[in-house]
Order: structure tokens, then C-alpha cells, then sequence
């Protein structure tokens, strides 16, 4: 039994988007206890999801408007590309996050003291 190259390729692409997933979730959880108050972890948890599922179905009803216009090919590079360059923003500010050791209750409540 032979298997076509190009499925082998999407099950390695699948498998790496959902290792990226798993880690983004691992890496998330981990700073929101480390980071947030206990009495606000549910909250900042609860955004968070927000801010992760709202873009998803935005998109599905973007590209099931433009799959028939566009090759699925193009499809994929952009969409791939509107996740890699917000990822690098926000893993510089998780990295800005991780060198402060305050608690970001205590980070934010200097930072409105200093600006006033």
C-alpha cells in the first residue's frame, strides 16, 4: 500500500498546528497562574477563549466566501501568515511578561501611579 506524498505532508502540517496549539494553551495557563490574581484567573481565562474563538469564526466566514474565487492553496499561505505575524507580537510581550516576577495586579497598579 502506498501513501500520496502530499497526505503525508498535511498529516506532518496537522500535526505540528496542533502541537503549536497544545503549546500555546500549556504556555497560556502557565501565565495566567503565575501572572494573575487567583481571584481573577476565571476572568482573564474567560477572555482569553473569547479572543481565540471570535477570530476562528470570523475567519471560517471569510474563507467559505472566498474558497470558490481563490485556489485553497492561497488560502492556506494567507491565513497561515495572519497567524504567524500576530504570534510574533504576542510572544514578545509573553517574553516581556515572564522577565517581570511581579504579579500583573502589582505591574499595573505602579504603572497608574507612575503615570500620575
Amino acid at each position: 500500500m502506498t501513501i500520496i506524498p502530499s497526505v503525508i505532508i498535511t498529516v506532518a502540517a496537522t500535526v505540528i498546528f496542533f502541537t503549536g496549539i497544545v503549546s500555546y494553551n500549556i504556555t497560556t495557563a502557565s501565565l495566567i497562574q503565575t501572572h494573575v490574581e487567583i481571584d481573577y484567573q476565571g476572568r482573564v481565562s474567560t477572555f482569553i477563549q473569547l479572543a481565540w474563538m471570535g477570530p476562528m469564526l470570523l475567519m471560517s466566514l471569510i474563507i467559505g466566501q472566498l474558497y470558490p474565487a481563490v485556489s485553497i492553496n492561497y488560502l492556506f499561505i494567507g491565513t497561515g501568515c495572519l497567524v504567524f505575524l500576530p504570534a510574533i507580537a504576542v510572544a514578545y510581550r509573553i517574553a516581556k511578561l515572564q522577565a517581570d516576577s511581579r504579579p500583573l495586579s502589582m505591574a499595573m497598579e505602579q504603572n497608574k501611579l507612575a503615570q500620575s
